[in-house]
């Protein structure tokens, strides 16, 4: 509507339908320009009306003089074209406490000492003032009474009511409160929800409780709350209608993308009935398909997780880290279907040896595992401790003490250094017995069982190994 405009006071309420382009899902309650919020709302008509209405009052300041006080007007002028200036880029001209200081200035600016001749008699002017201080009065009235006399007050007292109606569970209420409402108010998605479901519950026609859902997502077009809120409300009515919505949400925007997902199958949780129209969401999107296989309950990862990765088995639509964790939870809960994958497609996330070792010790196979871990794990570093004290006099130290990490972690080092295992092994006894068992100890406590051909006792120590060095890539939950 570039030539009116979308009208006074409409810019917030009309802006959802332009927000196609916006990185995120509020609502605009202006632009940061006067100009730009202007136009908008007056359209090019309001544009040239203000362009010949801030001429016309130029003409009242301008030109300047040689007078003895004529500094007493550039002074103020000067502040006015500062303040014009500031309206390109913020809104000081729609507020009063910024308006009406510059009215002030204009005053101290008028070049008093030009006539000025009017056509129209002084009480014209009087009755003029009378009408707008008459209009003031009713406006601040219309607060400390709380009467609708203005929009922002009757848009509040709808509201309460509206609220009060929901409290009071009335169907027939609800209705009555918002379709009072939406008079003042008819780009509220809210009140359209809220009386579709009153209409449902009253037993009204399908077709007009599903007329005002759709007038609910005309009005907010973009944001995915809408869609989402009447999702919840088919969810236990209609599985058809509730996938619908939430597929509608989905192509929604979401400035918390992943909490919305979140919600979205804790949402679903328990309705058995609705669960392939969850299978067909997670299909349609990406971002939805890693929340779903992450938030489901082990069973259903367990049967979903083939179906669902191979829609995309390149993974390239989820990052390094969303890889590892669907990878990882695959590997730990069903690591006999996981292990063709990960052994086929190593290149999808760094460091898949990782992921191969616990589907082959998950499988049983703890032989492949704890030898994948021999070859590629690196080796952590044991404490230099500084000991003088001779074996002997370390070992009865230990002896007396197996709490003491300091003295076995000594007896680790020297074992280790001499190659006596027997030695090191005794060292490994009470750090391994350890409740937060240091990643040193696990990785030669598994080295040493490996030796010994223990595959299963070193596979388990090298789980424990896993617990504190393998921690995954950059922006997953680790091993």
């Amino acid at each position: 509507q570039w030539l009116t405009g979308v009208g006074w006071g409409s810019f917030a309420d009309v802006f959802t339908f332009y927000r196609a382009h916006s990185a995120d899902d509020k609502i605009a309650m202006h632009p940061e320009s006067d100009w730009l919020w202007w136009i908008s709302e007056t359209g090019l008509i309001g544009l040239v009306a203000m362009i010949i209405a801030l001429c016309a009052l130029a003409q009242r300041i301008l030109p300047f003089h040689s007078r003895r006080h004529e500094t007493l007007r550039i002074i103020p002028s000067t502040a006015l074209l500062a303040f014009a200036l500031h309206t390109f880029f913020d809104v000081p001209a729609h507020f009063l406490g910024t308006i009406f200081p510059a009215f002030f200035l204009y005053g101290i600016a008028w070049d008093s000492y030009r006539g000025v001749a009017t056509r129209f008699p002084r009480w014209a002017y009087q009755v003029l003032g009378c009408i707008l201080v008459g209009v003031g009065a009713l406006w601040v009235m219309a607060d400390f009474l709380g009467k609708p006399w203005q929009s922002d007050v009757a848009r509040a007292i709808h509201q309460r009511e509206v609220q009060q109606a929901i409290a009071s569970q009335d169907n027939k209420r609800i209705i009555l409160a918002t379709d009072a409402a939406l008079q003042d108010d008819p780009f509220n998605y809210g009140y359209y929800i809220h009386r579709a479901e009153a209409e449902f519950y009253s037993g009204m026609s399908l077709d007009k409780v599903r007329a005002d859902f759709a007038l609910a997502s005309f009005v907010e077009p973009w944001a995915y709350q809408v869609s989402y809120a009447i999702g919840l409300f088919w969810l236990p009515n209609s599985d058809s209608l509730a996938y619908a919505a939430f597929s509608e949400a989905l192509r929604r925007q979401s400035s918390n993308t992943e909490g919305f997902y979140k919600d979205l199958v804790l949402a679903s949780v328990g309705k058995d009935s609705f669960g392939p129209y969850m299978v067909k969401l997670a299909l349609q999107s990406a971002g939805f398909r890693y929340s779903y296989l992450m938030y489901v309950d082990d069973k259903a990862f367990v049967a979903l997780a083939p179906t669902l990765v191979a829609v995309d088995p390149r993974m390239r639509a989820w990052t390094v880290g969303q890889r590892w964790d669907i990878l990882r939870r695959w590997a730990l809960l069903s690591p006999k279907a996981a292990l063709p994958y990960v052994d086929v497609t190593p290149e999808v996330v760094p460091q898949s040896w990782q992921l191969l070792a616990l589907c082959y010790g998950g499988s049983g196979d703890f032989q492949k595992a704890a030898k994948l871990c021999h070859d590629r794990a690196v080796p952590p570093n044991v404490p230099n401790v500084m000991e003088l004290r001779t074996i002997d006099e370390l070992e009865r130290r230990l002896q007396s003490n197996p709490d003491d990490s300091w003295t076995a972690s000594a007896l680790l080092e020297y074992g280790l250094r001499t190659k006596d295992w027997a030695l090191a092994q005794e060292a490994l006894n009470p750090l391994m017995s350890q409740k937060q068992v240091p990643a040193y100890a696990a990785y030669w406590q598994a080295e040493i069982y490996y030796k010994n051909g223990k595959y299963e006792d070193s596979w388990k120590a090298w789980k424990k190994f896993a617990e504190q060095a393998w921690q995954g890539p950059p922006g997953s939950g680790g091993v």
